[in-house]
């Protein structure tokens, strides 16, 4: 694990998160409230600006390092999973650009490209590759170096997520020793196996009374026979019928769930389990899927805070910042009037779809809960539709962070990609 002291800076549409980070260690957390029109769709617009607005946050918060780690939005990178045959690093220079001419227009030259190997054997290797336009590597550069710092590491911010989800042995916490580190990892997976196996049990107990009805039904027709009657098929064609999302014969869900729990017991690290991380932001939502190690893929939807917070625009005249106040504190009770219950609603079936859609196309996946962080999450009401529609139990991503302040979590919950950019 490095020892660099760095701060992680992640740059929002609406919010800048910066955090400051001793080898692993998070020493503090701030989240602050971008100008208008320093950031539109993602992208920095007005690079000069936001050098000076990063600089003067850094002076009022008093952050004292220098060398800083930047996670960067997806509407600034392009990443792959690349599959190549084993070859040099100068191979892998030259080949690399060419995994992205699908989608990169113009001139391979003008980005920068990147890697990490995450298996290799001794004909094939797997890759996580990114790419980024040099011009916006210069400006990104410029600007730490107006605000007053040097720019030592970009990181896409799915990936900087994954660094907080996959390697929980190098962020450090200064309140315990490594064995009472070890022992509160062992009692999170134990919590998550004894969840996970409650919900099988219950499937299994509705399918178990499903088949007991089924087996009385059975028996009533028999002895409904035996007396002389006729039973018409079309007076039962219409009877309802149980089922489950996920039919597992009883006679194996035990063996199931013994193998995936003693899958789960062996294993020192998260490196098997797949993950899902809901991001509410001020644009949109995001729900980001992790497999195997490494992030997979990324559904978009449009819902965010922007467009809960323009309803009440749009119904009350007000303007839009004291929308967000007015969602983000519950001013009014503004949380219960019907047109924001109905918006949740929205939302929480949207995410419902893309979970299904996800899961419908990757049937194997371990995915027990929904992580979650962005300003949205915020809203207590928000996330318990969220839960409901799903079916999965809601976590803020932030529990996977060990020994923070609740100042510093609260921060962290916008945007934990600032402290996961800093994680080697």
């Amino acid at each position: 694990m490095s020892d660099k002291k760095l701060l992680g800076i992640d740059i929002g549409s609406y919010r800048l998160k910066i955090v400051e980070s001793d080898g692993g260690r998070l020493r503090k957390a701030v989240t602050v409230d971008l100008p208008d029109n320093l950031v539109k769709n993602g992208r920095i617009v007005a690079f000069a600006a936001m050098a000076l607005f990063i600089k003067e946050t850094l002076r009022q918060n008093k952050f004292r390092y220098k060398d800083c780690a930047v996670s960067l939005s997806q509407e600034n990178y392009y990443t792959r999973r690349v599959h190549l045959p084993l070859m040099t690093t100068a191979l892998l220079d030259v080949n690399l650009p060419f995994e992205f001419h699908d989608y990169i227009s113009g001139d391979l030259g003008n980005y920068v490209y990147d890697y990490a190997v995450l298996s290799m054997d001794d004909k094939n290797m797997d890759l996580m590759a990114a790419a980024t336009a040099k011009d916006l590597v210069t400006n990104y550069r410029v600007m730490m170096k107006k605000a007053g710092l040097k720019l030592v590491r970009i990181v896409p911010d799915v990936l900087a997520l994954a660094a907080i989800l996959y390697h929980p042995e190098r962020i450090v916490d200064p309140s315990k020793t490594k064995k009472e580190l070890s022992d509160a990892r062992r009692a999170v997976e134990k919590k998550l196996q004894t969840e996970r196996a409650a919900r099988e049990k219950a499937a299994r107990e509705e399918q178990v009374e499903a088949r007991k009805a089924e087996k009385e039904k059975e028996k009533a027709a028999k002895k409904l026979a035996k007396s002389g009657f006729v039973v018409d098929s079309a007076e039962t064609a219409d009877q309802p019928t149980v089922e489950t999302a996920n039919e597992v014969k009883p006679e194996t869900a035990s063996e199931n769930t013994a193998a995936e729990n003693t899958a789960v017991t062996q294993s020192d690290s998260n490196e098997a389990q797949d993950f899902a991380v809901l991001d509410i932001g001020y644009s949109n939502a995001k729900l980001h899927f992790f497999s195997k190690g490494t992030f997979e893929i990324t559904r978009t939807m449009e819902e965010g805070e922007k467009e809960l917070a323009q309803h009440i625009v749009d119904e009350r005249g007000i303007d839009i910042h004291i929308a967000m106040l007015k969602l983000e504190h519950n001013q009014d009770n503004i949380l219960s009037e019907q047109g924001t219950v109905d918006q949740f609603d929205a939302i929480s079936t949207e995410i419902m779809r893309v979970m299904n859609f996800y899961s419908y196309n990757n049937a194997g996946n371990t995915i027990d809960r929904i992580y979650y962080f962005g300003g949205g999450t915020n809203i207590p009401s928000l996330i318990a539709a969220i839960g409901q529609s799903t079916g999965l139990p809601m976590s803020p991503l932030t529990e996977l962070i060990p020994g923070i302040t609740d100042d510093d979590r609260n921060n962290l919950g916008y945007g934990p990609q600032a402290f996961g950019a800093t994680i080697e």
